[in-house]
């Protein structure tokens, strides 16, 4: 049985779409390493931010999916600078 956690973890069980985590604080990444004991395919979008190379190590061993600027047009757009 899954822990149950704000209720992200039904919504993971149940859902056919894949959980996306945005790069927007310093637990983004561990957030999604989270995500993917859940569901196979968790998302994380980088945006404009650099991953340390032992994140990035973590994530392409768990087969999460990395996507980096240019993907989600202007990375910056509507965050504080």
């Amino acid at each position: 049985m899954l822990p149950l956690i704000h209720s992200w973890s039904a919504a993971l069980v149940t859902s056919d779409v894949a959980p996306c985590v945005l790069v927007t604080e310093p637990m983004a990444v561990h957030k999604a390493l989270m995500f993917r004991q859940w569901s196979a395919g968790v998302v994380l979008f980088a945006g404009g931010h650099q991953l340390e190379p032992q994140q990035r190590d973590e994530l392409e061993a768990l087969d999460v999916a990395m996507v980096f600027a240019g993907a989600l047009g202007s990375p910056r757009r509507g965050m504080p600078k």
